[in-house]
């Protein structure tokens, strides 16, 4: 990613071999761009209506069919005199090239400063600059101004001819008639500077398509919506980088690891024949990219709940977005091992869920009635002795009030 930074792409080549203890026949090569070779025309025999465009061979509709790359970068120092730099010619089946586009068909791609590059050197001329002159200013100094050429009035350098006057720390010079101190203040560092320069980096930052605050980390000149409104902008470019790195990198890249770690045995839940029937199936993975923390807790908490009361998202979305790379798979085990823990140490957390609590029946109302009998009351007492055989024991009371 530094490189596609950089100078715009980069090339990975996919080597059908193994290197050290790794079983399965699937090796990557970093190949930086410079590689490229971009000044030959013709390198060597092609195919009839393909033609070759800054070191990438395409066919009459630009789709690249392979790459001429150099077996040595440019700028490497030769172990021998006679060393000599040959060309070899990459199939684009075996290359995994790294670039955004800005329009079709391009071949190769531009770095992502290119729009600011000016701007970049005209700031670090002008600092370079100001940081002489301030060098310059830092160094007081005075000159000795007189009204006639009088040469027995001032102190003469033997060595130089020039007329030099030390001044020293509390000590008052008498000058000659008709001669003046003048002294001269120094104007820097400039107050002008901070201004310029925040003003130079608004300017980069639009050219490259992040906010003032994200490429200079200075907040000193936002309040918190517009900074917030900044973020969630670069946040959104970010989502699109991250796509784009995966459908440019990492879901072909597995697709080609996984059929080479199956067809050579090194995974052993797949069997080849399952492979062979459905290997669409086996290769179709969910990236899950890094997400970003809350901005204000107290108001994305609620308003996220609310969206997932009403619909409008789901606890997955939620978690994607500010999960920093996990998902609901992940929370869920997550939650379910801590709660077993905090269960066996016995301890009681916000989300612990208390024992149900079994409702108690009212109290029946007393009888109206005339008062009972002895007889009467015994008869009741065994009826309801009767009841309590024939039911199954329950928590709930029962109460019954004598007349």
């Amino acid at each position: 990613m530094a490189q596609v930074f950089d100078v715009g792409e980069v090339l990975v080549r996919m080597h059908r071999q193994p290197f050290g203890a790794s079983k399965i026949p699937l090796s990557l090569e970093v190949i930086e761009a410079e590689r490229l070779a971009d000044e030959f025309t013709h390198p060597g025999p092609i195919t009839a209506k393909n033609e070759i465009r800054l070191g990438v061979e395409v066919d009459k509709f630009g789709r690249p069919l392979a790459y001429w790359i150099r077996t040595r970068h440019p700028g490497e120092l030769r172990g021998a005199i006679d060393a000599s730099v040959t060309l070899e010619r990459v199939p684009a089946s075996e290359i995994l090239h790294l670039r955004t586009l800005d329009r079709w068909p391009m071949t190769r791609g531009e770095p992502w400063l290119h729009s600011v590059a000016s701007k970049l050197d005209d700031m670090d001329e002008y600092s370079a600059n100001e940081l002489t002159a301030a060098r310059m200013g830092a160094n007081f100094f005075a000159t000795l101004e007189t009204d006639a050429d009088d040469s027995l009035s001032a102190t003469t350098d033997a060595a130089t001819g020039q007329r030099e006057l030390n001044i020293e720390p509390g000590v008052i010079e008498g000058l000659s008639p008709g001669e003046s101190l003048k002294f001269h203040t120094p104007n820097r560092p400039n107050t002008a500077l901070d201004p310029f320069l925040r003003y130079m980096l608004r300017e980069v930052a639009a050219g490259v398509g992040v906010s003032y605050e994200s490429l200079s980390r200075d907040y000193s000149q936002s309040n918190y919506s517009s900074s917030r409104l900044a973020l969630l902008d670069d946040r959104d470019l970010w989502r699109v980088l991250q796509q784009w790195w995966a459908r440019s990198f990492r879901q072909p890249l597995h697709e080609q690891w996984l059929q080479a770690a199956v067809l050579s045995r090194a995974v052993a839940s797949i069997q080849v024949e399952q492979y062979a029937l459905d290997a669409e199936r086996f290769a179709a993975v969910t990236w899950k990219f890094r997400g970003w923390q809350w901005v204000d807790p107290a108001k994305e908490v609620n308003a996220y709940k609310e969206a997932v009361k009403a619909g409008f998202m789901t606890v997955s979305k939620v978690i994607t977005l500010t999960g920093g790379g996990d998902d609901i798979e992940d929370v869920i085990a997550e939650r379910k091992r801590e709660l077993a823990m905090f269960e066996e140490a016995e301890i009681d957390v916000d989300t612990t869920v208390p024992e149900p609590v079994e409702p108690v029946e009212p109290v029946a109302a007393a009888a109206t009635a005339a008062p009972a009998t002895g007889q009467e009351d015994d008869q009741a007492d065994e009826e309801d002795d009767a009841d309590a055989e024939d039911q199954p024991p329950a928590r709930v009371v029962k109460m019954r009030a004598n007349a």
